[in-house]
């Protein structure tokens, strides 16, 4: 990953700070703190105007073709102004779990912004650092157990979820899914706990292929701390 920007980034790196700052800066934040879903559809349709749903979307699949550089400078300036929309769970983590599988009709909703997705892969009691050795129970493509920490559950689409047999999709709609939020001091991020009862999912492959998506997470976290910092100091 290259940390220099390039002119066509800076450029768009203040067309994004100017609009976080009018629209979607910290007064938004604070607005939305005590919400269980924070953010609000005319914020996001913005987002999706700017490109920054479909950031790491192929252009075959209405994308933007962009890379991980692209989106250190989205993180970093949501980081700034501490912006709770879905964009590190979804436009990162769901966009890229999305491209690996060849999910094209979902990539195309997700870069449209007109849906939005997330991991599930924390087992209660259990250590992030083990998330490949997911144990939520699978019988006949249905799955049962709990997963905690799941960010931006509420709201989402769909759910990438890791278990015993590999990774599923599941609509948040499903039968027998049930989502509850999470208390957090943090008010800028969304987590929640989510029960499968016998929950109908159509699998993908296995689960260490979400390896590569992890990986962006977590410099997609970096850029965002690095933020932050920065309006800090």
């Amino acid at each position: 990953m290259d940390t220099h920007c390039t002119e066509q980034q800076e450029a768009f790196r203040a067309t994004l700070r100017r609009f976080l700052e009018e629209k979607a800066g910290t007064g938004f934040t604070r607005q939305r703190w005590d919400e269980d879903e924070p953010m609000t559809a005319d914020v996001w349709q913005s987002m999706t105007a700017l490109g920054v749903t479909g950031l790491l979307i192929p252009e075959q699949a209405d994308g933007i073709g962009g890379t991980m550089s692209d989106m250190g400078v989205v993180m970093e300036e949501l980081g700034r102004v501490a912006h709770p929309g879905p964009c590190w769970s979804s436009c990162v983590g769901a966009s890229s779990a999305a491209a690996i599988f060849q999910l094209d009709t979902l990539l195309r909703a997700l870069a449209g912004g007109s849906q939005t997705a997330t991991l599930a892969l924390e087992a209660p009691g259990g250590r992030f650092t083990r998330w490949q050795h997911a144990h939520l129970a699978v019988v006949d493509n249905t799955l049962t157990g709990t997963k905690v920490q799941v960010p931006d559950a509420i709201g989402a689409d769909h759910l990438f979820v890791t278990s015993a047999n590999g990774v599923y999709l599941v609509a948040t709609d499903a039968p027998g899914l049930t989502i509850t939020p999470t208390e957090c001091i943090d008010g800028s991020r969304r987590f929640a706990e989510v029960r499968f009862e016998n929950v109908a999912g159509t699998p993908l492959g296995d689960n260490a292929q979400l390896a590569p998506v992890i990986d962006r997470m977590l410099v997609a976290l970096c850029a965002d701390g690095l933020g932050a910092a920065q309006r800090a100091l």
